[in-house]
């Protein structure tokens, strides 16, 4: 019989996290889960864990692999899964006990292809829930579900935050058909700045039906010292890259009138996230300093520094914006180290 959804676990240097994570899914009120937990080479405890915890529960899957990254293990188990419906779990996060069977049975009602939750973040202890929708929202067919995926890359100017609809996909259960028929497989994250943002281009315009609820069910823990969030001036060129193949996505499927400012406002979020990663670097001052010079005068936001229309953003952004026109790093720097809170 059919699992109601297939579980993805990536799994590499989390032995730590592992037990949290997994028991977060297997004690889901939702019971009809594949639960698939992809070992990619691990070289602590977790592999042996990952065996222990197979024998405890029939609904497990283990799949060693050698190391080839996030994106190649999601891979592996998406070869594997045979569930209505697929969900990806980092292994250093855990799940609300109700978070399947609420995403599952909200698919059922909509009869959506994915279905979409809140996040609470952990940081440094502090705990703190992001909710996109305050509702139930609804996007079908072509053009609303068009409109959710620009306002996933990047929103409007008017948004106050850069980020409208997270890019994760650890959020969602996506129904396994519609990735299987279109063939849809993640890139390497060692080759691009995001994979689950192009996982998301790749699939979400397939889709007929997207449902977002308000409930935060993904529990996420932030860690400030993860490569995510940290400055190398190898890992910024690699955005030359990104969103060059973002454009081409971009270009395949919508028209430059429709999705030039979401655009626009993606190249802001990552321009000015590499200024505050630099400017937070553990470099002397000279090459910090340096680097930021380097990056504000980079051709890469020539278009966006010339033509965004900064003045409809809020005050923060546009005063911002205004500041990296003027292409002076020190006086970024200066800025950036009186109001990181704020950036």
């Amino acid at each position: 019989m059919q699992a109601k959804v297939s579980v993805i676990i990536p799994i590499y240097k989390t032995e730590k996290y592992l037990s949290e994570c997994l028991e977060s899914v297997r004690n889901q009120t939702l019971r009809d889960l594949e639960i698939i937990l992809v070992d990619d080479g691990s070289p602590d405890n977790a592999p042996v864990l990952c065996d222990e915890f197979a024998k405890q529960d029939r609904r497990i899957k283990v799949v060693h692999k050698k190391n080839e990254g996030l994106g190649f293990a999601r891979n592996s188990g998406l070869d594997e899964a045979t569930g209505e419906f697929v969900s990806f779990i980092d292994s250093d996060d855990f799940i609300s006990h109700d978070m399947m069977e609420k995403l599952y049975l909200t698919a059922k009602k909509y009869d959506a292809d994915e279905v979409r939750s809140g996040t609470i973040f952990y940081n440094n202890g502090k705990k703190t829930l992001r909710r996109e929708v305050e509702e139930d929202k609804v996007f079908k067919e072509a053009e609303q579900v068009k409109s959710f995926v620009l306002d996933l890359i990047g929103p409007l100017p008017e948004e106050p935050r850069d980020v409208k609809y997270m890019m994760s996909v650890c959020l969602s259960i996506h129904k396994r058909s519609v990735i299987e028929k279109y063939g849809v497989r993640f890139s390497s994250e060692r080759l691009t700045l995001s994979e689950d943002l192009i996982f998301n281009l790749d699939l979400l315009p397939k889709m007929n039906c997207i449902v977002c609820v308000p409930d935060c069910f993904y529990h996420y823990r932030m860690n400030p010292t993860s490569l995510t969030h940290t400055f190398s001036m190898d890992k910024y060129l690699k955005t030359h890259a990104f969103l060059q193949l973002v454009k081409e996505y971009l270009v395949r499927d919508y028209a430059y009138e429709d999705y030039w400012l979401h655009f626009m406002r993606l190249s802001f979020l990552y321009l000015r996230n590499n200024i505050k990663f630099c400017f937070r670097d553990s470099e002397p001052f000279y090459i910090r300093l340096n680097n930021i010079r380097s990056i504000i005068n980079d051709v890469l936001w020539k278009e966006l520094l010339d033509t965004y229309p900064f003045r409809r953003m809020e005050l923060k952004h546009s005063m911002y914006f205004r500041l990296l026109k003027r292409r002076n790093p020190l006086l970024i720097m200066l800025v950036s180290k009186l109001f990181s809170r704020y950036l």
